[in-house]
């Protein structure tokens, strides 16, 4: 991963998208991940899994391919995992 490549292919400045990655890493250690140069998660496994989690059902929740259990399942795990506990652990 080369963030001036990304920043070229995106049409915005390097600066613009390092100001970016850096609010990102910030805004990640708060919940205990860090994110390196190589885009590798690490640190708290728990809070990992629950932000790949967010990501997922943020990208897919609204797909119509999900039954409504699914659905149903998918909004329960986003409540938990806006739970301010989940963030300090």
């Amino acid at each position: 991963f080369d963030l001036y490549d990304f920043a070229e292919a995106h049409y915005v400045s390097y600066t613009f998208m390092y100001k970016h990655f850096t609010a990102l890493r910030q805004t990640l250690q708060k919940w205990g991940i860090n994110l390196n140069n190589n885009s590798e998660l690490t640190g708290n496994e728990l809070a990992i899994r629950l932000l790949l989690a967010e990501l997922i059902i943020i990208t897919h929740v609204g797909e119509e391919t999900f039954d409504d259990e699914i659905r149903t399942a998918l909004h329960e795990l986003l409540e938990l995992i806006d739970t301010p506990a989940i963030a300090h652990q």
